[in-house]
C-alpha cells in the first residue's frame, strides 16, 4: 500500500510540474511601445519562439527552430523586450 501511495505522488508531482512548466511559457507585455499588450510564447510542437506583436495586427512572428533536448523553457521580461532561458541541472543559456 506504501508502495502504490509513493508511486502515486511521484506521479502526481510530475504532472504538477510539466503543467506548471506550461503556464510559465507565455508571455504578455508591451515589447512595441505602442500602449498595447503583445504575446511571446514557445511553440513546443514546431520548436520556436512565437512573437504576436499589435504593430503587425498580432499575425504570428516565428523564430527559426531552436533544439531542445529535455531543457526547462522559460521566457521572461527584460530591459528591452524579452529573455528566452533553457536551464538544464546547474546551466542556464539565456538569449535576449
Amino acid at each position: 500500500m506504501k508502495k502504490v501511495f509513493l508511486v502515486l505522488t511521484i506521479i502526481f508531482v510530475w504532472i504538477s510540474n510539466i503543467t506548471a512548466q506550461g503556464v510559465k511559457l507565455k508571455l504578455i507585455v508591451d515589447l512595441d511601445n505602442d500602449q498595447i499588450n503583445d504575446t511571446v510564447y514557445f511553440d513546443y510542437e514546431k520548436s520556436v519562439i512565437v512573437c504576436k506583436l499589435s504593430s503587425h495586427d498580432f499575425k504570428p512572428i516565428e523564430s527559426k527552430p531552436v533544439e531542445i533536448p529535455d531543457y526547462l523553457i522559460d521566457i521572461d521580461k527584460s530591459n528591452d523586450g524579452f529573455c528566452f532561458l533553457m536551464r538544464y541541472m546547474d546551466r542556464k543559456n539565456e538569449i535576449q
